[in-house]
């Protein structure tokens, strides 16, 4: 018994068959697309979020470095590193030394 199978699709059938394929592959590519955007929104929103905590500590370590150079600049501190480091002394009226314009 010799069974010839021959499936010959009508050209109606095989348009609708194509176009369906074509639809899936369509899907799919789509799909694949999705997921790959998403990947990249989520890596950059995830950069995003590490570039604001990195600002928010460079802003902390900024007003912690002006605090510090504010209490070093201090007048009281001038004057005893001053009087300290440089054997400098108060202004005392008692050994001013007025000159006379000649």
């Amino acid at each position: 018994m010799n069974m010839n199978l021959n499936l010959k699709l009508s050209t109606p059938l095989r348009y609708g068959l194509l176009i369906n394929l074509w639809l899936i592959v369509m899907v799919l590519g789509t799909a694949l697309l999705l997921v790959r955007w998403q990947y990249t929104s989520r890596s950059l929103f995830i950069a995003l979020e590490k570039s604001e905590n990195t600002g928010k500590q460079l802003a902390s370590n900024n007003a912690s470095a002006l605090a510090e150079k504010r209490q070093l600049a201090s007048p009281a501190r001038v004057e005893r590193m001053a009087a300290q480091n440089l054997g400098m002394k108060t202004v005392d009226p008692s050994v001013t030394v007025y000159l006379a314009q000649p």
